[in-house]
């Protein structure tokens, strides 16, 4: 068990923005309100934030903060070209009071900290994984953001780095949410129309920056914070670039796939950016220039009026590139008919393919935000004579009025002399006649279009039942309820209680913690969770079935239950390592932190039998431990990270494993190193016994290995597209499977003695990013949050788990698993006999169906023009009749 859910293996992830909660305030980090924030330093003299980063630099501040001047002042491009680890200085931990985790992402982390010298509340963020590529667009980052002095951008206080060596920077904390957060809770356009001033600020930070010739090139509503006292803030400066030496972050790999309903994740590669609200020339690799960040910004405009991201049909990465650089999004006026035309022209222009078409600076762009705010014209907009008239009406507003009073006592005079004069009344009844009629031809028209609609979603629904994705026919399945108000169809009967029964398999759940659940498990003989959190530090024991908390131990961020469920193995912030009664929660072991294990152990592991147990901390050190014993054994270290350690089936052997490239096992008893195996230097992200002879490990080349413990070399390799973050053993001799899941949207399952594929499990939206085996079956999860259940030998994917957010882990026990992440923790009991069955034969939508007498036979009748019986028992299908009429097929009218 791991606090990790994958290995430094290169791969980029853009580091979440400071919210836990896109739902509700979070903390954030943004500027104050002040032009020039001021921190205190150890010499106690106040200095402007810009000379932080001086300070970090060993250079000394110029004396007008701003200056340029000033011969001893260094330019923002300067400091790009300058922005490397080595000018961050070392400080001690002490500087700073670490309060509590804010957020964390695949990059890095963000605490909420305290200045001891000023009593300050500030943010703090660090590097997760300080690899050489993301150490230097962190030092971009922090030195840029650092002297970019504008109240838009954030005010960093000090950059430095930690007695080990890691980065961080220091900058202003404030309550707040991403843009991006209030766009998607904004269902109405009147709603969203309230977020455009932001984008003003916006524009005024960007038009700043463009005076100091920095270029943003990765804008987008998930780096734009709103403060809540209305404070705007543009964030995620590692993507800058300096337009007069041309100093830029230097490419890193890339994702290759994004989220169908996602803005995306921020590119960084030959293309750097986020590709849906980039412009052509930095899609095709081009060197852009201020037109681009404008361009970025209309893109956010775009977002704000049509509610969705430009290009959102787009499926995948290389998808959303090629339709970026070849094709204009679909216009915002077809998607938000009703947005005022003078921001679309805004959209349009800013949004032209050749940079030349658009505005030459935010500056201009901004001009024109404010003239739609206050009422004026707006350059870019082209009005027609019908507008400027009305324009100018509302403009003369009083004159008109007394006009139009006037002509309203000419037009009533003259209706009094009309209605005298009028003597075709029976003509006019008759029109109210046929007012009526056609009124009710109209109902009934929306009775039969609404009838339409209602079969359509329960198609939709039928077609999720099939594809094993029960949770998202419910939603599908009340929307046909609701067209058809309220009432029910024996097809819709059938398809609500297929759909409902995806629930069927839910043991319980337990409420989430105030900070991510780090790890879960289940007691012995009852029916509860035990699960702990990193950010709140604590362990608890949550029942089930009545509802309640049993105990809750502090002191605790990472756990592991034993085989049996009855004693809890846990590990504390400080290093000290715990064993807990898992009924009582009552202390029975610990074990102090030593020199060797300055940070907290992350991997924790006991044997089959629960007679011993191991820990790993990320220095290399590795301990070995007994439960019944206060005597804990220090084993020979890793040079590197330890990311997994398991114990062989029959409890005797330890294998460990990291960033090393080294598998090390060891005597379970003694902790004596019987062998070191390596192939290559690659790192080791997961390991896997076989058998108490065999064991086969992934690492982050895609490369599984099966290993003879006794030969000490490998026996087999397997191949994974992508990088491996997990593999699984299971099955029985002689049907025993391997499974790899990592980076990819596709899982594969080989025969451990052959060799051969057996299954390849697709569909994992940027990756499979936990695995887990139960009654038989394989369990994965993807980035998105998805679960799905397969089974391993077939490769078919039997269930779908309802998505309740990103999965961090999947522990089991017999034939449950328990299902954890940043929302309620899921207990789920699987059975192959919940699992959903299609029957093939009509070939376009099913209009009815009814059960036989006993319940043997299901009859149903199609738009195919055939009517057919099914044996439920035997499973054969006889058609009963043919029709002349008959729909297309389905898979026509999918195409």
């Amino acid at each position: 068990m791991t606090d990790e859910r994958e290995p430094p293996s290169g791969t980029e992830h853009t580091i979440a923005a400071p919210v836990t909660n896109p739902a509700s305030a979070a903390t954030v980090a943004a500027p104050s309100a002040r032009a020039a924030t001021q921190e205190t330093l150890a010499d106690n003299t106040l200095v402007p934030s810009s000379d932080v980063a001086r300070r970090a630099a060993g250079t000394s501040p110029s004396s007008k903060p701003g200056s340029k001047s000033d011969s001893q002042a260094r330019s923002v491009g300067q400091e790009m070209q300058a922005a490397t680890i080595q000018r961050f200085g070392t400080v001690h931990r002490d500087r700073f009071e670490l309060l509590d985790e804010l957020a964390r992402g695949g990059l890095g982390r963000v605490f909420r900290a305290r200045d001891p010298r000023t009593n300050r509340i500030v943010a703090i963020k660090e590097v997760l994984r300080p690899t050489p590529d993301i150490i230097a667009r962190f030092a971009r980052e922090a030195l840029v953001t650092a002297n970019l002095q504008h109240p838009a951008i954030v005010p960093v206080y000090e950059v430095g780095r930690w007695e080990s060596g890691e980065p961080f920077y220091a900058m202003k904390l404030v309550q707040g949410r991403t843009l991006d957060a209030l766009i998607d809770e904004s269902s109405t356009l009147d709603a969203r129309m309230t977020l455009v001033p932001h984008l003003i600020v916006v524009a005024d930070a960007l038009a700043y920056a463009h005076s100091e010739h920095v270029i943003h090139r990765d804008l987008k509503p998930a780096n734009i914070l709103v403060g809540a006292y209305g404070e705007t803030v543009v964030i995620d400066w590692g993507l800058a670039k300096n337009l007069v030496t041309g100093e830029e972050l230097d490419s890193l790999p890339h994702a290759s796939t994004i989220p169908p309903d996602n803005e995306g994740e921020t590119m960084i590669g030959a293309v750097l950016g986020t590709p849906a609200y980039m412009p052509p020339e930095q899609a095709i690799g081009e060197k852009v220039d201020e037109h681009a960040d404008v361009y970025a910004i209309g893109a956010i405009l775009y977002h704000v009026l049509a509610g969705v991201r430009p290009y959102r049909q787009a499926r995948t990465m290389e998808e959303l590139l090629h339709r970026v650089a070849t094709e204009a999004p679909q216009p915002v006026r077809e998607l938000a008919p009703d947005a005022p035309p003078e921001l679309i022209a805004i959209v349009e222009k800013a949004m032209a393919r050749r940079p030349e078409d658009r505005y030459a600076t935010a500056e201009g762009l901004a001009h024109d935000l404010r003239a739609f705010q206050a009422g004026k014209l707006v350059a870019a907009h082209r009005y027609t004579t019908r507008q400027l008239i009305r324009r100018w009406i509302a403009k003369h507003r009083g004159m008109v009025l007394t006009a139009v009073v006037a002509l309203g006592v000419l037009i009533t005079i003259a209706a009094i002399g009309v209605w005298r004069i009028a003597k075709e009344r029976d003509v006019a009844q008759a029109e109210r006649e046929e007012a009526r009629a056609q009124r009710a031809e109209a109902q009934t028209q929306r009775t039969l279009a609404e009838e339409r609609f209602a079969t359509s979603l329960e198609e939709l629904a039928r077609q999720s039942l099939v594809s094993k994705s029960p949770d998202k026919a419910l939603p599908l399945l009340v929307g046909a309820l609701n067209a058809r108000d309220g009432k029910t169809t024996p097809t819709f009967d059938v398809l609500a209680d297929v759909a409902r029964s995806t629930y069927g398999g839910l043991v319980g759940f337990a409420p989430p913690h105030t900070a991510s659940t780090s790890a879960a498990g289940l007691a012995s003989g009852r029916n509860w969770v035990i699960s702990s959190s990193i950010g709140e530090g604590i362990a608890r024991a949550w029942d089930l079935t009545t509802n309640r908390e049993m105990w809750r131990v502090p002191g605790v961020e990472l756990l592991a239950v034993s085989p049996d469920g009855t004693a809890v193995f846990g590990s504390a912030p400080t290093g000290e390592l715990k064993v807990l009664d898992a009924i009582t929660g009552k202390l029975l072991h610990s074990w102090k932190a030593t020199e060797a294990t300055p940070e907290r152990t992350h991997v924790l592991a006991w044997t089959p039998d629960g007679s011993r147990f191991a820990a790993a901390a990320k220095t290399g050190a590795v301990f070995l431990g007994d439960p019944t014993s206060s005597t804990l054994r220090t084993l020979d270290p890793h040079t590197g990270v330890v990311w997994t350690a398991a114990f062989s089936p029959d409890s005797k052997l330890l294998a460990t494993a990291g960033a090393d490239g080294v598998t090390m096992i060891r005597d379970a008893a003694t902790g004596a190193t019987l062998a070191q195996l390596g192939d290559g230097p690659s790192e080791i992200a997961s390991l896997a016994w076989v058998d108490a002879g065999r064991l086969v490990t992934g690492d982050g080349k895609g490369i599984v290995r099966l290993w003879s413990i006794g030969e000490r070399r490998v026996v087999r390799r397997y191949k994974q597209p992508a990088d491996v973050y997990g593999v699984l053993v299971g099955g029985d001799v002689p049907q025993r499977w391997v499974a790899a899941y990592g980076h990819g949207e596709v899982a594969t399952v080989w025969d451990v003695e052959t060799g051969a594929v057996r299954a390849t499990l697709g569909g994992h939206t940027f990756g499979s990013d936990v695995g887990a085996t139960a009654a038989g079956l394989l369990v994965t999860t993807d980035e998105t949050g998805n679960t799905f259940v397969w089974d391993p030998l077939t490769g078919e994917r039997v269930q779908t788990l309802p998505n309740e957010g990103t999965v961090f882990g999947i522990e089991t026990a017999g034939d449950r698993i328990v299902v954890f992440g940043g929302r309620r923790i899921r207990v789920w009991q699987l059975a192959r006999d919940r699992v959903l069955r299609a029957v093939p034969g009509h070939t376009a939508r099913i209009r009815d169906l009814a059960w036989s007498a006993d319940g043997g036979m299901l009859f149903t009748a199609s738009s195919d023009g055939t009517a057919r019986g099914l044996d439920l028992t035997t499973g054969a299908t006889t058609v009963l009749g043919t029709s002349v009429f008959s729909e297309p097929p389905i898979s026509d009218l999918n195409t």
